[in-house]
């Protein structure tokens, strides 16, 4: 199985920690694709391969010249990926393999506390897999999801372990929410959860799911005790500094792998996000 993955050089550490927890504990067969967010160093990459056996890395300039033709029908995809790194984990993720059926994809500050397998969760899939977030975290408000708004979303979607098919990339829908967002203040506001966002629509374009988030979940606002259902934990960028705290806490070491769960995604609702505007102001 492919997991695909995004890094730049300012996350060489954590994700050198994060990847390597990845495939030592991944139980079943994987093979990592780390996409160049176009800032990595011929010194990073020659690292990335030497600490991660079997990797490859997708630098670039070679991403732009095969996915760039892709894209020339939609300008607004076209020119949201020459802006923004993580518009690569939206598109070349997707364009760069149309040979695959589906393929894993993991952030580089997802950790792995203990061996796991996905194969039993994806045995016959034909939906996606997501994580789930703590937050509505999306370039949306409450307003521009039904009934007020033209937009459904998955409730909670975080992307930063998931299962995916590559038919679920429509590049017109995309097209469609990226026109619409030019003139909203949510997405200029909030640019870094465009991507998120666009995963979320697209996830109710087919049967969609999340990881038991016993199992894998996000970081919150304080360093916990490590729950003893936990396999991975994302350490999204506000709450990275947590990492350490958590690797003191590592399982002893067991050989005998998790088998991960999933369950339905929901649908987001105008009252979800109002939650999630009223708690960020009251913050």
């Amino acid at each position: 199985m492919i997991v695909k993955t995004l890094i730049g050089a300012s996350q060489i550490e954590v994700g050198l920690k994060c990847l390597k927890s990845l495939l030592l504990n991944c139980r079943d067969s994987i093979v990592l694709h780390i996409h160049d967010d176009g800032s990595l160093r011929k010194t990073d990459e020659k690292r990335l391969l030497e600490c991660l056996p079997g990797a490859q890395v997708i630098g670039k300039p070679l991403a732009d010249s095969a996915v760039t033709p892709h894209l020339q029908s939609y300008p607004r995809c076209l020119a949201y990926r020459e802006r923004h790194p993580l518009a690569l984990k939206l598109f070349d993720i997707c364009l760069l393999t149309p040979e695959l059926e589906s393929f894993l994809f993991c952030d580089s500050d997802v950790y792995f506390f203990r061996p796991f397998s996905v194969h039993e969760a994806l045995r016959g899939l034909r939906g996606s897999v997501f994580m789930q977030d703590n937050q509505e975290a999306y370039a949306l408000y409450p307003w521009h999801v039904g009934p007020l708004g033209p937009f459904s979303v998955g409730s909670r979607v975080n992307t930063g372990f998931m299962h995916l098919h590559n038919s679920l990339l429509d590049l017109r829908t995309v097209e469609g929410y990226l026109e619409w967002a030019a003139h909203k203040s949510a997405a200029a506001k909030r640019p870094q959860w465009m991507e998120q966002t666009s995963w979320a629509i697209l996830s109710q374009n087919c049967d969609s799911w999340i990881w038991d988030p016993r199992q894998v979940f996000v970081a919150g606002p304080t360093t916990a005790s490590l729950p003893p259902d936990a396999v991975a934990i994302h350490f999204v960028s506000t709450y990275r500094s947590q990492l350490d705290g958590y690797l003191r806490q590592l399982p002893p070491a067991s050989k005998s792998a998790v088998v991960l769960r999933r369950q339905s995604l929901q649908r987001a609702s105008l009252l979800s996000l109002a939650l999630r505007e009223i708690r960020s102001h009251v913050r």
